[in-house]
């Protein structure tokens, strides 16, 4: 069944499951490519890149696969045996210590990337004034004018961030502000529709770590919310038109 599943250049995302040094994981998601498969349990991959920089991952850790096929998304978990250079490419030599599964529920391929972006965060106060102003809820049009004024002014307070990876579902980011879990914020990304319209969405915040040394002192993730359905695939295409330019450059 495997063989007739994965086909020879599918798209292949990887997130370990266990360091054979004992060493922490790594939580980061990396992306490859088949390059061949034996039908049985070997597989040769691209190494993975990260910001134009081929990733080097250590012989005998294991990962968790899921493969971007014709047929769906079907995922295993398996063990580097080898890395090597063929023919000016870097390769991962791989054994599947386990079944192909389908992935039944709905992932998004992820790209680690370098975009710089601006967000702001939205106060339970905001979002309890854009409901009034959404209702209608005045006694008068003054009010009403004041409110939408105040809200205005909520709206006006962007800050600077960058990108370290994105994926139609959401992103991963670096700042200097510490951010709440559970936090709603609204992001700007520099990409924009087939009408010129920016890529805007409202995200919550998932997690939050703290960086040691640099210019941004904090990593944060987060989940889009109702994002518009044309702009999620402005930014999925985005991705993937992004990774064949990388994958034809090696």
């Amino acid at each position: 069944m495997q063989k007739s599943v994965i086909s020879i250049g599918d798209r292949i995302e990887l997130v370990q499951t266990k360091s054979a040094l004992r060493r922490k994981k790594s939580d980061a998601h990396y992306t490859s490519q088949l390059l061949e498969y034996d039908g049985i349990r070997t597989i040769k991959i691209l190494m993975p890149i990260s910001e134009g920089r081929v990733v080097p991952l250590e012989v005998n850790d294991e990962y968790e696969l899921c493969f971007f096929t014709a047929k769906g998304m079907y995922r295993c978990t398996a063990t580097i045996l080898r890395r090597y250079r063929e023919k000016k490419i870097f390769v991962l030599q791989m054994q599947m210590t386990s079944k192909l599964t389908k992935f039944q529920r709905r992932q998004f391929y992820r790209l680690d990337c370098s975009l710089d972006i601006q967000y702001r965060v939205v106060s339970e106060e905001e979002m309890a004034l854009q409901d009034l102003i959404k209702k209608n809820a005045f006694s008068d049009s003054a009010t009403k004018d004041s409110f939408e004024k105040k809200l205005k002014e909520f709206r006006k307070n962007w800050s600077d961030a960058r990108i370290t990876d994105l994926s139609g579902g959401g992103m991963r980011f670096q700042c200097q502000q510490e951010l709440e879990k559970n936090a709603r914020i609204e992001v700007r990304l520099p990409l924009f529709d087939v009408n010129g319209n920016e890529i805007r969405s409202m995200a919550m915040i998932i997690a939050v770590i703290s960086l040691p040394g640099g210019g941004r002192e904090w990593e944060a993730r987060c989940q889009f919310e109702a994002i518009d359905k044309k702009m999620q695939e402005r930014i999925i295409k985005y991705i993937f038109d992004e990774q064949k330019r990388r994958i034809r450059k090696d």
